[in-house]
């Protein structure tokens, strides 16, 4: 019975760091949709996913731990791709990155749902080819729905509920976005 309690007590606490480290996580990500340029929405991606991982980690769920940890590197490259102004080969790099979580998801497979992680990274993935800012958050706003209900799947309901938050900013940031190619297109006519 005590060790059944010190077993409980330990996954207690894992879950509770868990949701501590998603509402960290969850904020760089609403500061990321409201950024106004792709390698600042990229920089607060990459905490964001370190942050996101660890989550995943302390509710043992290796799918999505794998694929954040992927993300990571992704986002890394993508950012230093966006500093050198060496934006052609971020298709490359996402068709690679796309294969690689293929791979991956297929290795860490536990249930059905860990299919949502993964569908959520490729349709993620695909958009961060675009320099255009609205493409790259609508990216985000579908992999940040198809999470959510991930989280709700595995119980992780507090990373659930502030995912629909999220949402909430990334429709805020794409409806600041295209209001600013409108005045930038109306500038220069």
């Amino acid at each position: 019975m005590a060790k059944y309690m010190k077993v409980r007590l330990v996954i207690n606490k894992m879950y509770i760091l868990s949701q501590v480290l998603v509402v960290i996580s969850d904020i760089l990500c609403i500061i990321s949709m409201l950024t106004k340029n792709k390698k600042s929405v990229v920089f607060y991606l990459i905490f964001s996913t370190i942050l996101f991982g660890s989550h995943f980690l302390c509710l043992a769920e290796y799918t999505g731990a794998v694929l954040a940890l992927v993300e990571l590197i992704f986002l890394i490259l993508m950012y230093i791709l966006e500093i050198k102004d060496k934006l052609q080969y971020t298709t490359i790099l996402s068709l690679v990155t796309i294969v690689v979580s293929i791979i991956l998801s297929i290795l860490t497979w536990d249930t059905w749902v860990s299919v949502l992680s993964m569908m959520a990274m490729i349709i993620y993935l695909v958009t961060m080819m675009f320099k255009n800012l609205v493409v790259v958050k609508s990216g985000v706003f579908v992999r940040i729905t198809l999470n959510a209900i991930y989280m709700f799947l595995i119980r992780s309901y507090l990373g659930a509920g502030l995912s629909i938050v999220i949402l909430i900013f990334t429709i805020l940031g794409v409806v600041q976005d295209i209001k600013a190619n409108r005045s930038e297109e109306k500038n220069n006519v």
